[in-house]
């Protein structure tokens, strides 16, 4: 009986194309696990960007906020000046009353019980000067940018215009009694640094 030939060049065919199944197999399998990685590698480069983002955007916020408690905080230091900056204010009274050609002289000025977390800070002085520069001197305080109060007043007529001297030549000098109440912040105190045990 006679046996079949044994073809080895189909056989050697089939074995180099079992080799290239064999090596396209495992080459998309290499591919397959390189493109997971890019696109692992991808997604957290994306997410840091957007999480970059996010920080830049939440710390522009910050800013923005932080500026305008700055303002704020401006605002209120001049509506409510600190305690330290008494001497400030007189000079700004005194300053008030050069403007509107009058004179002045400050005589009592002490602080008050602290009212609703504010310290009030009574200046009483006396002005002397036309009745146009007292007008104007009282209207100008009624506008200062401070939180003021006028607790009271005295105008005096000059004597030359009283009943008993009827007559007078030359300017008309009036006294003006004034009493202003300033309302102060406390002093500010730097906080304590923390001390740091051995």
């Amino acid at each position: 009986m006679k046996l079949p030939s044994f073809n080895t060049k189909a056989f050697k065919g089939l074995l180099v194309s079992l080799g290239i199944l064999v090596a396209l197999v495992v080459a998309q399998v290499a591919v397959w696990s390189f493109v997971q990685q890019q696109a692992t590698l991808w997604k957290g480069a994306r997410s840091q960007d957007e999480q970059q983002q996010g920080l830049t955007t939440r710390l522009h916020s910050i800013q923005n906020a932080y500026a305008k408690e700055q303002a704020d905080l401006a605002e209120l230091i001049t509506i409510t000046p600190i305690q330290d900056e008494t001497p400030t204010l007189v000079n700004e009274l005194e300053k008030l009353a050069d403007t509107n050609g009058l004179a002045i002289t400050t005589h009592d000025i002490h602080q008050d019980p602290v009212t609703a977390g504010l310290t009030p800070l009574t200046i009483s002085a006396r002005l002397t000067g036309a009745a146009t520069g007292l007008v104007s001197y009282i209207q100008t305080l009624e506008h200062v940018p401070q939180l003021v109060t006028v607790r009271q007043w005295n105008l005096s007529l000059p004597t030359s215009l009283t009943p008993a001297a009827p007559t007078h030549s030359g300017p008309v000098t009036y006294t003006l009694d004034i009493t202003v109440v300033f309302y102060l912040q406390p002093a500010l105190t730097p906080s304590p640094s923390p001390s740091h045990g051995l």
